[in-house]
């Protein structure tokens, strides 16, 4: 098996992968992990920076109403671009009017769910049983 990391606008076409919506969306400060035999693509994974919007509520009298979630939602956008410099954030929802919202901004689902890893500082190895 061979390992390549490449910029995004280096991979080949990831259609039918996990990759597939996200890699249009990624600056080529990010990496694209593959896997091959041969010319056979075995498996990808993607690591990038990003902004992650998270914690959305709005009170219950307000809810329904455009006037909140709109200023909320300029000032992250906002924000996204000045204060982090970033061209992308990333949020996940289980309310369909946080995902009319997104999806109004142009936003794509990315499907699955989203976990947060603390990574050890040192001495990391993979043990067997967990992959």
């Amino acid at each position: 098996m061979e390992i390549k990391v490449l910029k995004p606008s280096e991979c080949p076409d990831l259609a039918e992968t996990e990759m597939e919506t996200i890699l249009p969306l990624l600056s080529d400060s990010a990496k694209v992990i593959l896997a091959y035999d041969g010319e056979k693509l075995l498996g990808t994974w993607s690591l990038y920076t990003m902004v992650h919007a998270e914690g959305i509520w709005i009170s219950p009298e307000h809810r329904g109403k455009a006037a909140v979630a709109r200023a909320l939602l300029t000032t992250l956008v906002n924000l996204v671009a000045t204060e982090f410099n970033a061209g992308v954030f990333m949020t996940a929802s289980d309310k369909i009017s946080v995902e009319r919202m997104v999806r109004s901004l142009g936003g794509v689902e990315v499907g699955g769910k989203h976990f947060a890893v603390a990574i050890p500082r040192e001495g990391f190895t993979l043990s067997e049983e967990v992959a």
